[in-house]
């Protein structure tokens, strides 16, 4: 039977003589081969954090949340719902308000800490005491809503004020304008004969207006409307509806459009303004590639360069103007809009919940 503590000694000493065949003893500090640097793998770039679900108690969808601060603000929704939140949108509770509102409320604004007003769809509504007390304001004088958010999602009318005593309600194919504290309203002539997705933001003396079939400015006498020229880029034929717009300053705004591209199949277009409103063009427009492959909602700005679009089933952030877009969460079923404080910090809406987002 072969020694295998003989072969074993006898390969151990033939290893440290360096005589075993292709082993040579060890080699002088000059031949050794240079030390290669040791590359650590990079860093992967942590996922954007998620949007965190807020414990929300009324059973009713909220339609609009605006936040007056980093932690404070108010949700308003379908059947008069009023919810207001003190810890960044954490948790939620009802705001006892008088008289009761049966009205499917679909934004609201704040003047002041106390003073806001709120509009549906049959009328407007303000509040001096924080939404303690409430007065009912006949804006629509009357007329029936043209269509209602159930049909089309929400925001088909809104509510803009420039400063305490002048300001503008979209809908009903109108849009209506104060400048007496809300006192008297005065309609403009129809803005078209589509009256969806109506939006308004004030611009200066004038107000700026989204509608279904394009764009227009209103000025601050009411006397005119004026058509606004949007360079179109999309493949001719496609119906493209014009959604909702936000300013980030006195000349610079973005808007949303939804291209409809088959039954079912509907894709974003991003346009921007830098005159106010006048004239707009797409500086996003994808038709086959992520993220944009998706009907749009609604869009919040927070300066010139951070944009953000509310799609069917994300939301998309953009840092550089609309040039590139994120992804910024997967949990959110059916959005429907969202209102960013800053760059870090946003609630989003949406089927009877509302999520916020803080990045420490």
């Amino acid at each position: 039977m072969p020694n295998h503590r003989f072969f074993g000694l006898a390969l151990v000493a033939l290893f440290s003589s360096g005589c075993f065949i292709g082993i040579s003893g060890p080699k002088s500090p000059s031949l050794l081969p240079p030390q290669l640097p040791i590359v650590k793998p990079a860093t992967p770039t942590p996922p954007p954090p998620p949007w965190e679900i807020g414990e929300l108690s009324v059973g009713a969808n909220v339609l609009a949340v605006r936040m007056l601060s980093a932690e404070v603000a108010c949700g308003v929704g379908e059947g008069g719902v009023m919810v207001t939140t003190v810890d960044g949108g954490r948790t939620w509770s009802d705001l006892p308000h008088t008289p009761a509102i049966k009205d499917d409320l679909q934004d609201v604004v704040f003047l002041d800490p106390r003073w806001w007003w709120a509009i549906g769809d049959k009328a407007a509504y303000v509040t001096k005491d924080a939404g303690a007390t409430w007065t009912t304001v006949d804006v629509f004088k009357g007329e029936a809503p043209t269509i209602k958010h159930s049909e089309a999602g929400p925001a088909v009318v809104a509510l803009a004020f420039r400063d305490y005593e002048h300001g503008a309600v979209a809908g009903h194919g109108r849009v209506y304008l104060t400048n007496d504290s809300g006192a008297t309203w005065t309609p403009v002539e129809p803005v078209a004969s589509l009256a969806a997705y109506l939006n308004v933001q004030p611009i200066g003396q004038a107000y700026t207006v989204t509608h279904a079939e394009g764009f227009g400015r209103v000025d601050g006498s009411g006397i005119a409307y004026t058509p606004a020229q949007a360079v179109a880029t999309t493949p001719a034929g496609l119906p493209v509806t014009f959604r909702t717009l936000r300013f980030a300053g006195p000349l610079v705004g973005y808007a949303v459009a939804e291209v409809l591209i088959a039954r079912g199949t509907a894709h974003c277009q991003l346009l921007k303004t830098v005159d106010g409103g006048l004239t707009w063009v797409v500086v996003a427009n994808r038709y086959n590639d992520d993220p944009l492959m998706d009907a749009a909602r609604s869009i919040d700005v927070v300066d010139e360069r951070h944009v953000y679009i509310v799609t069917s089933y994300t939301v998309l952030g953009s840092s550089d103007g609309g040039a590139t877009f994120t992804s910024l969460q997967s949990r959110v079923h059916h959005p429907w809009g969202l209102d960013m404080w800053d760059d870090a910090t946003g609630l989003l809406f949406g089927q009877g919940a509302v999520f916020r987002r803080v990045i420490p």
